[in-house]
């Protein structure tokens, strides 16, 4: 099999990776390598799968299929399918009476059965080892006389397929739409019908059947993404609003299906791959605007464009990385809901912020779980290692993403006053080093929802600052905080200024012995007697309710 593959782009690599499978017979079974001819690509092609769970539905699609126009059915085996009804047999093509023809469209049947068959150790053929070989190297090369056939769409059926087998078909093809019976005749039957069509069906579906059938949504989605082909060749979308439509869509549903759980049928981890393929696939950046006139060289001279691919090519990776992240801090949100959504929403925030066509697929995702995540910022505030979180960021735009239709500004600084009560009280109970930390973290949070002049004065309460404790709290008009700062200071002078009744007269009473002791003559203590001195320990002891002191039992 020594030809050159004219077929598209696409088509020869998905022939190029049936044909790494010769790597596993000897060396003088492989065939010489194939070549790749690029002589211009006039199309651009479409690589389809098709599972089919049971032998009756296959048939009736082989029925079906048998009416379409430049639509060929083809097995990868000597014979067709052994599920195939002898009516319908002579309508399968064998892959030696497809050899040397072309057709638009090829649908091959149980490729993955094949491929299965190849990759296990027990062999169909096992009547000597070169027999073996050869006839390994003869279904590979069916395999790729079949593969090689198409001119625009390739069709890959796998009738009542194992998993194994489905995902060797579809690992073969690279790129696949995942297309149901119905999807395929529906391809088919609108063979008119312009690429730009074709996905704005697929995108409409997606989004209608998002909310009731959400496996069928992804199926549409997929589809939509796949179709969207090379946009320079005439069966490619080149409308770039479609193009983009199809790839929000794609991320939209996917995101979808990573808060709500993905559907029967639909494995997170291909989630995951299809909108990570999604984002990196082009630049879907805007078109740059043309450089102002103003900023041109003089006469004569060249501008110097050296650095713009790699600074553009940056950015884009850039955009990239960071919807990535924001996929990647959804999924593991979704999967563990009992974890703060805070690195979730600032990724979505800053999503939003940039306002770039195409970037609004995170947001319709999150409002189903706009109530886990409000329940997770109001956790997030009376946790002690989360709740400095609220001193970095918007929290009105958080909450606006949850969908919150109240007074944002107000329910935020209701969040924010939680949080820096959260951190104070946890540093009540701290070493010195952490808690002077945690109060630097609340005194960042606190200066987000000044003037909150009683939370100041708690703050430098903590701080142990009284003075400007004591201002904060007599600028609020809390008077009885102010005094208890006082008080607690020992400053009876400023406290009793504020009191008022028992306490009062407390604080007259200790000013006046404070006075008292002032006076007190020189050398006093050293002329004590033992009995004065116990006496006057029982006084003190007395005022500050202790139990009386053990005499000293010292006479003089």
């Amino acid at each position: 099999m020594d030809a050159h593959l004219r077929c598209p782009s696409r088509i020869a690599e998905v022939v190029e990776r049936a044909s790494e499978r010769y790597v596993d017979l000897e060396k003088n079974v492989r065939p010489t390598k194939q070549r790749r001819q690029d002589g211009g690509q006039h199309v651009d092609a479409h690589l389809v799968h098709v599972p089919v769970p049971d032998r009756l539905e296959a048939v009736e699609l082989l029925e079906r299929l048998d009416e379409a126009d430049d639509v060929v059915v083809v097995s990868v085996r000597n014979d067709p399918p052994s599920w195939v009804p002898e009516r319908l047999r002579d309508s399968v093509l064998t892959p030696a009476e497809a050899k040397g023809l072309e057709y638009q469209s090829v649908c091959l049947l149980d490729p993955g059965r094949l491929l299965s068959r190849l990759r296990s150790e027990e062999q169909e053929y096992m009547v000597d080892a070169e027999l073996d070989q050869q006839a390994r190297r003869t279904a590979i090369d069916h395999l790729r006389v079949t593969l090689s056939r198409a001119t625009e769409t390739l069709v890959c059926i796998d009738v009542d397929a194992t998993d194994e087998e489905r995902a060797l078909s579809v690992a073969l093809l690279g790129d696949a739409a995942p297309y149901s019976p119905e999807d395929l005749l529906d391809h088919f039957a609108q063979a008119d019908a312009s690429p730009e069509e074709r996905v704005q069906a697929r995108t409409s579906d997606a989004r209608l059947l998002i909310d009731s059938a959400p496996g069928r949504a992804w199926q549409r989605a997929r589809q939509a993404f796949r179709l969207l082909g090379d946009p320079d060749l005439p069966n490619g979308v080149s409308d770039r609003a479609v193009r983009l439509d199809a790839r929000t869509t794609l991320l939209a549903t996917a995101a979808r299906l990573l808060v709500d759980g993905p559907p029967d049928g639909v494995r997170r981890h291909e989630v995951l791959h299809a909108a990570r393929e999604a984002i990196f696939s082009e630049d879907w950046s805007p078109p740059a605007a043309p450089e102002p006139t103003a900023h041109r060289t003089g006469p004569g001279e060249r501008p110097d464009t050296s650095e713009r691919p790699d600074l553009e090519r940056h950015r884009v990776f850039l955009r990239g990385h960071q919807e990535e992240q924001t996929l990647l801090e959804l999924a593991a949100w979704s999967d563990d809901r009992s974890a703060p959504p805070f690195a979730l929403l600032e990724r979505a925030h800053t999503l939003d912020r940039q306002q770039q066509p195409g970037g609004d697929w995170l947001r319709p995702a999150l409002l189903p779980a706009a109530q886990a995540l409000r329940e997770g910022l109001n956790a997030g505030a009376a946790d002690p290692e989360s709740a400095a979180w609220f001193a970095e960021t918007e929290v009105e735009a958080w909450l606006r993403l949850t969908g919150y239709e109240g007074d944002a500004p107000a329910k935020s600084r209701l969040l924010r006053g939680k949080a820096f009560d959260t951190l104070l009280k946890a540093a009540a109970s701290e070493h010195r080093p952490a808690r002077r930390k945690r109060l630097e973290k609340a005194e960042a949070l606190l200066a987000t929802i000044t003037p909150d002049l009683l939370r100041l004065g708690r703050l430098r309460e903590a701080q142990e600052r009284p003075e400007e404790a004591a201002a904060a709290y007599e600028r609020a008009g809390a008077h009885k905080e102010t005094l208890r700062v006082w008080r607690n200071a020992g400053d009876w002078e400023r406290a009793v200024e504020l009191a008022q009744g028992d306490i009062r007269a407390d604080l007259d009473w200790l000013i006046e012995l404070e006075g008292l002791i002032g006076r007190r003559p020189a050398q006093q203590n050293k002329r004590l007697r033992n009995g004065e001195r116990d006496r006057l320990e029982k006084l003190l002891d007395t005022v500050q309710k202790r139990p009386p002191r053990k005499r000293s039992g010292k006479g003089e």
